[in-house]
């Protein structure tokens, strides 16, 4: 096992520390937060609420059913005797508990819900979707509150917030960690970097569980462990009619096909149990930084970077964005590295990258949950989100490149300091691991060796969050349309967690759709979980 070191970067140090160079003054966390991974879909329009003008002290608390009928106080009361956890209802709780309840990282998806029960128990739950039917009203699902695209949110309907159901235990024996459905990875991080373990999820740990385990999920330990969904034992699932059912190989096999993959599609996961690994100690990570002139040599590397992913079993993962900083008028590109192994093999990747001569080099090792810490909170001027991503054909073309960077220049000088943090992103990982599972094993079934890249735009709300996605979507477009031209027959690898949602979601599931559409019809019938990529119930 190596040998774990103070991290040079951790504390109150790390905080403090600034680099100052190319008229550039940069924190490591604000470089961090360019360059961590986001999930984005863009499957809905952007909430106009109709209960925006009424506020959340209206003196007459009104909430009205799917159908459009108004509920009466009688059922508005009902759903607290219901459950055990705390209920608040628009129009009665204090405002600022109210707000707090129903904001989310993305502020371009909040949503005036009438009612958020903040489930205590898997019969609160329960309760919580019994009353939802009787009533007819919309409900949804809470817990990390990072989805870009609303799955969390709702419109006048009922939240289940599953934020304080987070009990983490871990068997060391069985090597796994059993999880509640609240949970953020931290939770389970922190407590399995204690003991010496590892567990596969996302690039940041302040991120729900639910949504990356149920969306499949990748991550910096993907290479060697595969999704986060080829990790999970089983789980416990609340269904659309009240029951309460565990899902595995053994018991409902079916149910446990659907949810890896499926999102919330087939009922709300109070409980997640998963694989875990040992940890080889501290990894090696950072940022290395280029002035503007270096971005097509550093693109240009990518097939040199691509190699040596492949020759290091999983270990090595490469992240190459271009972004553009406040008061600078050109693009920069950015590097990140990760490595889970010694500082002396992951420093021999870095070579033809240090070649180019950075500004700026950041690398070292650290320990993990270091690495996956926290998202820097977004900049409260630039507090909305839109994403979408394609796959890049190899050998790259440089002509993709070149277009890419063309656009991305195009769309950040066009919107200034209104969308300055956005970025595009290519991710270079190893797929061996999870691409030699069945498609049709579980219901992803993106399972191919790719080259993912993504254009994430975080911006103000000086302009509106339909052009900012038409732009997004604009220039990832021009990627898939060239990788269409030089292969007609390639297919688009999928990824829930960064996709910008404008594609159907039978596209999406491939061949595995029919079979989820009758999995709906069994677990879902009247269509109760249609956030996150609805998959409508089979027909009779």
């Amino acid at each position: 096992m190596r040998k774990r070191r103070p991290d040079s970067m951790s504390g109150c140090a790390a905080r403090r520390r600034t680099i100052k160079t190319n008229g550039l003054c940069l924190s490591y966390k604000n470089f961090l937060c360019l360059l961590t991974k986001r999930e984005d879909q863009d499957i809905y329009r952007t909430p106009k609420s109709k209960y925006s003008k009424m506020g959340s002290n209206a003196q007459e608390i009104q909430i009205l059913s799917r159908n459009k009928q108004l509920l009466p106080e009688t059922a508005i009361q009902e759903v607290k005797g219901a459950v055990q956890g705390e209920v608040l209802i628009r129009g009665e709780a204090p405002d600022e508990v109210y707000r707090a309840a129903i904001d989310r990282w993305n502020k371009a998806w909040v949503q005036e819900a009438a009612i958020i029960v903040f489930c205590e128990t898997d019969e609160d739950v329960a309760a919580s979707l019994r009353y939802v039917q009787k009533w007819n009203l919309d409900v949804t699902i809470s817990a990390g509150r990072h989805s870009h695209y609303g799955a969390s949110s709702t419109d006048g309907g009922l939240v289940i917030d599953l934020r304080r159901m987070r009990k983490v235990e871990i068997n060391l024996e069985e090597k796994s960690v059993t999880a509640q459905g609240g949970c953020v990875a931290a939770d389970l991080e922190k407590p399995l970097e204690e003991k010496g373990y590892m567990a596969v999820f996302g690039a940041n740990n302040d991120t729900g569980i639910g949504g990356i385990t149920l969306g499949g999920g990748t991550g910096f330990l993907t290479g060697q462990y595969g999704m986060v969904i080829d990790n999970l034992l089983s789980a416990r699932v609340v269904l659309a009619n009240g029951s309460i059912v565990e899902a595995s190989e053994q018991s409902n096999p079916d149910l446990f096909w659907g949810i890896r993959g499926g999102g919330s599609n087939f009922g709300v996961v109070t409980e997640f149990t998963y694989k875990i690994h040992e940890s080889k100690g501290d990894v090696f990570f950072g940022i290395i930084a280029f002035s503007p002139d270096k971005t097509k040599q550093l693109l240009g590397t990518i097939e040199t970077l691509r190699k040596d992913i492949e020759s290091a079993d999983g270990k090595l993962v490469w992240m190459l964005a271009l972004a553009r900083f406040p008061g600078q008028p050109k693009v920069h590109p950015l590097v990140l590295i990760f490595y889970d192994g010694p500082e002396e093999e992951a420093r021999k990747f870095l070579v033809p990258v240090i070649a180019l001569e950075p500004f700026m080099n950041q690398t070292t090792m650290k320990p993990y949950t270091k690495v996956t810490g926290p998202m820097p909170p977004m900049n409260p001027k630039h507090n909305r989100a839109s994403s979408s991503n394609a796959t890049l054909a190899s050998p790259i073309d440089a002509g993709v490149i070149e277009t890419l960077i063309a656009d991305m220049d195009a769309f950040l000088n066009k919107y200034g300091d209104a969308a300055t943090p956005s970025k595009a992103v290519i991710e270079l990982r190893s797929y061996r691991k999870s691409a030699a599972v069945d498609p049709a094993a579980m219901a992803y079934n993106s399972r191919a060796e790719t080259i993912f890249m993504a254009v994430e735009a975080t911006y103000d709300d000086s302009v509106s969050n339909e052009v900012i996605r038409a732009e997004v979507k604009a220039i990832t477009d021009k990627v898939k349309a060239s990788k269409k031209q030089r292969d007609p027959e390639s297919k688009e690898a999928f990824n829930f967690n960064v996709s910008g949602g404008t594609e159907k979601v039978k596209d999406a599931y491939g061949e595995n759709y029919p079979r989820l559409r009758e999995l709906k019809r069994k677990y879902d019938p009247g269509f109760v979980f249609n956030k996150w990529y609805p998959i409508p119930p089979a027909e009779d």
